[in-house]
């Protein structure tokens, strides 16, 4: 279940706000479950034209049950992040910048968006990490009805304090 609302035009202003609630199990056959529930929000500031700065904070609690007897639980703690009881809260702050030209957000046929984004994890839950993202896509008209996109995208993670390994979604 996930329930979300977003304004990109908050108070008569160019402010974005958003918030979205969720609660989400999906369940691998044959190996456990996971069960997941949390929230996000967003809030964006114009920065120039076409280019917004963007503040995020998350929060997610994950638990894994109904684990298959079979499947190693040392490959599951650390592939998942789990923690003793099975268990791994994420809360996360996410800032970002993004530039963004591209002429319809569903069905783009021109423009360029490039983004750069930084999550600090480790702020009230048990998994500490520092990500950074850079991300590019250009949309190139080819005739009035067709478009060609390329997106280029890279990220690195790094665990720090008690966490050791990193695996993000």
């Amino acid at each position: 279940y996930q329930v979300a609302f977003s304004e990109p035009y908050l108070f008569d202003r160019p402010i974005t706000a958003g918030i979205d609630i969720f609660v989400r199990e999906i369940r691998y056959i044959g190996q456990f479950t996971q069960a997941t529930r949390g929230a996000n929000t967003i809030w964006g500031f114009p920065l120039a034209n076409f280019t917004r700065l963007y503040t995020g904070y998350s929060y997610e609690d994950t638990e894994v049950k109904d684990v298959d007897p079979f499947f190693d639980p040392q490959v599951l703690s650390r592939y998942l992040l789990l923690g003793d009881e099975g268990r791994r809260r994420i809360s996360k702050v996410s800032p970002s910048i993004v530039h963004n030209t591209v002429d319809n957000p569903i069905f783009a046929s021109s423009g360029k968006r490039y983004s750069a984004s930084f999550d600090f994890a480790g702020l009230g839950g048990d998994t500490s990490f520092v990500s950074s993202r850079l991300e590019g896509v250009q949309y190139v008209p080819l005739n009035r009805r067709v478009s060609l996109g390329f997106r280029l995208q890279g990220e690195y993670v790094r665990p720090y304090g008690d966490t050791a390994f990193v695996n993000p979604d």
